[in-house]
């Protein structure tokens, strides 16, 4: 399956405040891998903050060659915090990352229109915090071969100026290289279905 060769993401986890008749956002920034990564950074978040009013948030995660989006209203009314959160996400193009909204009611309510430009403008600050920046993934890619093939492959490689960085023998010939999305799917096209071939995103 393609993958994503580079996205964009945030560059450092970050926070921001906007305050509105009373009320206090607190925005967070994370950069996630996957839901399960983002589900533990939500409940951390929930943990740390009791007596929050509400807890909103909103994320896009790279799933293989799909984009996973998700939001939550966290009790505020339909559409009035996550979806302004996600918006903020979408609008700045970054990928593999969530941002959470913390509320403390302040006694005056915002309505709607106020909730919307409040969750909005928290995770607009957070973003714009956060920096962005352009990620390439990187693999760990190991080759097992036949005596017979170990000398093309290896000149393959070298040919491809790709990073080799082992390479050994047990029952059969190993070589692991360290590689980009472009050059994993190179390995995969020109040896995948000959080879026995793993590899492995590197965090």
């Amino acid at each position: 399956m393609p993958e994503f060769e580079t996205y964009k993401t945030i560059k450092s986890e970050s926070t921001a405040l906007f305050k509105d008749k009373g009320s206090k956002h607190f925005g967070f920034s994370y950069r996630v891998n996957s839901v399960e990564q983002a589900k533990e950074k939500i409940t951390a978040l929930t943990n740390a903050h009791p007596k929050a009013n509400h807890i909103c948030f909103g994320y896009r995660i790279i799933d293989s060659e799909h984009v996973i989006e998700f939001c939550s209203d966290n009790g505020e009314p339909s559409n009035s915090a996550g979806a302004p959160i996600l918006g903020q996400v979408k609008s700045f193009c970054v990928l593999n990352t969530l941002i959470c909204v913390v509320r403390y009611f302040g006694g005056t309510k915002l309505g709607v229109s106020g909730l919307i430009n409040a969750y909005k403008t928290t995770a607009q600050l957070t973003l714009e915090n956060s920096g962005i920046t352009i990620y390439e993934p990187s693999y760990r890619v190991q080759l097992k071969l036949k005596t017979a093939d170990f000398g093309k492959v290896l000149s393959y490689l070298s040919k491809e100026k790709m990073n080799i960085v082992n390479q050994g023998f047990t029952d059969k010939h190993e070589i692991t290289v360290q590689t980009n999305t472009k050059d994993l799917n190179k390995i995969k096209a020109k040896f995948g279905s000959i080879h026995l071939l793993t590899w492995k995103k590197n965090s």
